[in-house]
């Protein structure tokens, strides 16, 4: 950046060694002036500026779209031996074994 005078009243442009240049019109500003509202920016962009001027978000084609997750139909059905509680149904020896403790002391080494 070049160390030319701030265009709105004359004075130096660097502070500290830094210079300051409109990030959207390019004019060299003072700290007081860096600020667009400050300095009555035009807003125009810089010429040499490669950015591109849209940067809105654009959705993907659909041949590149991802599935996370499972679909309804690669569900598939749970196992019938396993009741909505995540209790194990089985024969009805099993199922009065079950009931005299809980289901979850099966899990215990003790």
């Amino acid at each position: 950046m070049s160390e030319s005078p701030c265009h709105v009243c004359g004075s130096d442009t660097t502070v500290d060694g830094m210079a300051y240049q409109c990030a959207y019109c390019g004019e060299p500003v003072c700290p007081d002036h860096r600020l667009p509202e400050n300095h009555r920016c035009t807003g125009e962009r810089l010429a040499d500026d490669d950015s591109p001027g849209d940067r809105e978000a654009k959705p993907l084609r659909l041949s590149e779209e991802q599935t996370v997750g499972t679909t309804p139909t690669e569900t598939g059905q749970s196992s019938p031996d396993v009741a909505l509680d995540g209790s194990v149904v089985g024969t009805d020896s099993d199922v009065e074994e079950a009931s005299s403790q809980p289901w979850w002391r099966r899990f215990l080494p003790w």
